[in-house]
């Protein structure tokens, strides 16, 4: 039998610690996992626009309209359509006498409140009657989608 010597169980010993660290080391960088998450669309939420008065209309003027616009969406949205409707309840004289020209191009709106002056957007037609100290309702339809 062969004799065992401090120097062998050491050689033994070192050799097994050495296989033992570097397999613990493989081991600690090999891993595996799988995480979950969760998301949620954010909904468009439909902005508000409003208007200042129009005063002192008479046959052939044309006034500023004043708009606010208030996005509370986190992201851009655009107005790409808006039509007016002008009524009046005066007896001799017709919603049509006014008219309120509107943007024919998209208009972006960034997240919050803005103001805009829409120049001369305000007519009285020129030939109407009977409109003297009308009161006129104008009805802005508009719609529109996310820009970004």
């Amino acid at each position: 039998m062969r004799r065992v010597t401090k120097r062998t169980v050491t050689v033994v010993l070192a050799a097994a610690v050495t296989l033992g660290a570097s397999s613990a080391a493989w081991a600690w960088w090999k891993f595996e996992g799988r995480a979950t998450v969760e998301a949620s669309a954010a909904s468009i939420k439909p902005i508000k626009v409003e208007t200042r008065d129009v005063d002192g209309l008479y046959p052939g003027a044309e006034k500023d309209l004043r708009v606010e616009i208030y996005n509370p969406n986190p992201f851009p949205v655009v107005i790409d359509r808006a039509r007016a409707f002008a009524r009046t309840d005066a007896e001799r004289c017709d919603g049509d006498a006014i008219s309120v020209e509107l943007p024919d191009q998209p208009v972006r709106v960034e997240p919050g409140r803005k103001s805009y002056t829409l120049e001369d957007a305000v007519r009285m037609d020129e030939g109407v009657r009977g409109c003297q100290g009308a009161n006129f309702r104008v009805t802005v339809l508009y719609s529109g989608q996310n820009a970004a």
